[in-house]
């Protein structure tokens, strides 16, 4: 069974409120996972985190859609503790189209909004736009969690805390970026957990830090990719090199992140792959990028979950869509391909 820190967390200080104990760094990470709950596909109304798990996540013979079980047992544990139980779920979207994942949902904690962007889920089209990221300043969920925040600002009155993990934490770096000045002063926090850099540097160089929290753990891989902030706290994990990018391995004590030191194998992997998509210029990784997952969604999965499920007949697809490409374009792919191989073969041993 897997390991829940975070559970763990919930159940034995999940019984003071927000009122009776402030905010912290390990709270925001529970909205950070509670976005991955597709809320956008059953709420009608606002909802207590309570009444949606009894009377929603409960009442479905055949439950309900999640990226991962973990996901519900946070869930489930938010909805037994006084701490979560009674915050509303006001409002969730979801988004998903070629090239194009994104999600969001809008939670009142009493004294305060969270605004909790979606990371990626396991779909083709999430990874496709993850993959964008190394040549496109701005991708196009990061537009939609832009235009989000701003409703959220214009709607309601209360402050607000921003938030997501991984590309969700990214878009909640760009969308706090997007606001007003007046909007700006509402912001309590916004917490970044190990969100991916982008191709550029030019919008991060106009980001204020004073209100920014950047989290990553100790062997960060998907944290430090590209352009990127500093951390503001590196946090203990009991997993190994780029698993540690589970939220759920991140480890707590004392209702606190046990805190800890970049790991040399991070600070090595962020030079190498770096380096490897630095050595290519733009117009070169749009076309890998594009090659892989054209040759992926020629298989007629949807995520990588379905792959397993007729797997030979997909793989010949694929092959055939590969082997379509010419020459001159399977040249530049194995070209880039061979030059990650040969980088990655100057990483040190666990």
């Amino acid at each position: 069974m897997k390991r829940l820190p975070l559970k763990d967390y919930i159940l034995k200080y999940g019984n003071d409120s927000f009122w009776e104990r402030s905010f912290s760094l390990v709270d925001q990470l529970v909205f950070s996972v509670l976005s991955y709950v597709y809320f956008e596909n059953y709420l009608d109304m606002p909802m207590s985190i309570h009444d949606f798990y009894f009377n929603i996540v409960d009442g479905k013979k055949d439950g309900i859609e999640y990226r991962e079980k973990a996901d519900l047992e946070i869930l489930k544990a938010c909805a037994f503790s006084k701490r979560f139980s009674d915050v509303t779920i006001c409002e969730a979207v979801g988004v998903k189209s070629k090239g194009k994942q994104f999600g969001a949902s809008l939670f009142d904690i009493g004294k305060a909004l969270i605004v909790a962007y979606r990371g990626t889920d396991n779909s083709l089209s999430g990874w496709r736009e993850d993959m964008a990221m190394c040549y496109e300043k701005i991708v196009p969920s990061m537009q939609e969690g832009r235009a989000f925040l701003h409703r959220v600002m214009k709607t309601y009155s209360k402050p607000v805390i921003i938030l997501g993990h991984s590309k969700g934490g990214t878009i909640a770096l760009y969308s706090y970026l997007g606001l007003n000045q007046d909007d700006r002063k509402r912001v309590i926090r916004v917490f970044d957990n190990d969100g991916p850099g982008t191709c550029s540097r030019d919008w991060l160089d106009d980001l204020e830090r004073e209100k920014v929290v950047c989290i990553i753990p100790d062997c960060s891989f998907i944290g430090v990719l590209q352009y990127h902030l500093s951390p503001d706290f590196v946090v203990r994990s009991y997993k190994k090199g780029m698993f540690q990018h589970d939220l759920f391995s991140w480890e707590i004590e004392n209702a606190h992140f046990i805190e800890s030191k970049r790991n040399p194998r991070s600070l090595k992997y962020e030079n190498v792959v770096n380096g490897w998509i630095g050595s290519f210029p733009l117009d070169e990784r749009e076309l890998f990028c594009n090659q892989v997952f054209d040759v992926l969604d020629s298989s007629g999965a949807e995520d990588f979950g379905e792959f397993p499920k007729k797997a030979a007949r997909r793989v010949a697809v694929m092959a055939r869509k590969f082997k379509a490409y010419s020459w001159d374009k399977r040249r530049l792919f194995w070209r880039i391909f061979f030059s990650l191989l040969h980088r990655i073969g100057t990483k040190p041993e666990s």
